[in-house]
This record gives structure tokens, sequence and C-alpha cells, in this order.
């Protein structure tokens, strides 16, 4: 009876941990705002560069969502840079019918339509620092959804879906904050701006993620919007090789105590 107790109060210890879904937030409000003071701590320790990319993302107090902060991200002036920062997610995430993982934002993009058609946007579920090619073609651990440029079609929004872009049917309405959403399940990808949503779309890569990115697919063009309110929720969290086996031991361990 002890021995049973003394199982079932360590797999009660490894359980949460692999059970509790992702619920991640930010709002970039306790962050230094000014474009002359991009990246200061604790902003670049939280939202560190992706590999090989530039970080130039400024904190905003311009616009915003939830008072007082929202990220800027615009390509005017920058070209020839490439922009991706990153944030770990804290382990290995699956999505599944059951327990999907929802990533939100909120943009504001004012500068109307020829901002929208312009815009270098993405926001990624990834494996690791993997990321979605700039044109349509290329098998990437990448989720990806955004309005980005260099696939644009009008001001229409698109996905990657770990292999080509898609256009979502989806598209900003106005100058005003609005909700974009993407929903991924085990096999399918759903999306939702403002108040109009389409789903259904095929989940190419299926495999699991690690991190969340911010970045710009292309350089060029006239095209800002400010991101504020960015969530992810959801998920199944993979056990770790070594916490797999040692519940594996456990279960082993358990049930021939209970034969014996």
């Amino acid at each position: 009876m002890k021995k049973t107790l003394f199982l079932l109060t360590v797999v009660g210890l490894a359980l949460p941990a692999v059970a509790a879904p992702l619920d991640f937030h930010e709002n970039w409000d306790g962050y230094l705002a000014g474009s002359a003071n991009r990246f200061e701590e604790p902003y670049k320790s939280t939202w560190p560069d992706m590999t090989g990319v530039t970080n130039r993302y400024p904190v905003e107090t311009a616009q915003n969502r939830s008072s007082p902060n929202s990220l800027l991200v615009h390509n005017t002036g920058w070209s020839d840079i490439k922009m991706a920062i990153t944030h770990d997610l804290g382990g290995e995430w699956q999505a599944t019918d059951e327990n999907p993982i929802v990533v939100e934002f909120y943009l504001r993009i004012p500068g109307g339509n020829s901002h929208r058609r312009h815009l270098d946007l993405i926001v990624e579920l990834s494996k690791d620092d993997a990321i979605a090619p700039g044109e349509s073609g290329g098998a990437a651990n990448v989720i990806a959804f955004g309005m980005p440029r260099s696939v644009r079609d009008a001001a229409a929004s698109w996905f990657f879906d770990g292999a080509t872009w898609a256009n979502t049917g989806l598209a900003p309405t106005g100058a005003n904050w609005q909700q974009f959403k993407m929903t991924v399940k085990s096999n399918e990808i759903g999306f939702l701006i403002g108040d109009s949503s389409n789903s259904g779309f095929v989940r190419t890569y299926t495999g699991t993620f690690t991190q969340i990115n911010i970045r710009h697919v292309s350089d060029g063009g006239t095209g800002a919007a400010y991101l504020d309110d960015l969530s992810v929720t959801g998920g199944v969290l993979v056990p770790e090789p070594a916490t797999a086996l040692m519940l594996l031991g456990l279960g082993g361990l358990f049930l021939r105590r209970r034969r014996g």
C-alpha cells in the first residue's frame, strides 16, 4: 500500500508538467519604449534574435491596445535588413484536436490599404530556429500567419502550412485595432481576422513547436503595423526522454507489484 501511494505521488508530481497547457502572454508593457532604445534589457533577453537575423523592432507608446506599449513592425528606412525575434516556449509542444494551440494577436495598421499591401509581418510557431521561406515553396518546421509582402495578394493575409504559402481569404477591414487568430490542430489550421474566419486548411507540417517568432518576410515597400496583446495558449507538452522513461519505468514497476 505504501509503495502504491509513493508511486502515485511521484507520478502526480510528473504529470502536471506534462499536462499543463501553454499560457504565454506578451503586451510589451514592461519594456523601455522609444526607437532610440531598441532591444534594451529585459526585452533583448526575453526576445532574442533568431540565428543570422538582425533584431530591430522598437517598443512604442504612440499606439497601444492595452496601455502603455505595443511593438512597431515596419519597413520604412530599413531596406536590406532582415528582422526576427523569438521567444522560447519552454519545451516541445504538440497541437492536437482536443488541445489545439491558439496564437492570438492584435494589429493596428494606421496607413490604410496601401500599408496593408506592403506590410511584412509574420507570426510563426516553429520547431527551433526554422523560419518559413520568403516565397512559396520549401518545407520548414513552421506554421505561420500574417501579411507578407513577398507573397501578398492585394491586402489579403497569408499563411504557411509547413511547405507552401496560401491565401486565408481574410484581411483587415480598417485602420482600427483588429484581432488576428490562428488555431492549430492535429492536421488542420483555422484563421480569424476581426469578425471573419476561415478554417479547415491542411497543416502540412505536423510536428512539434518550441518557440514563437515575429519577423519580416522581405524588405522594401512602405508598410507598418503596431502589434499588441500576443498570446499562445493550449497544446500538449511532450515529455523529455528522461521524463518519459521515468514514467514508463514507474508504470512497469506498478504493474509488476500488482501482479506479484
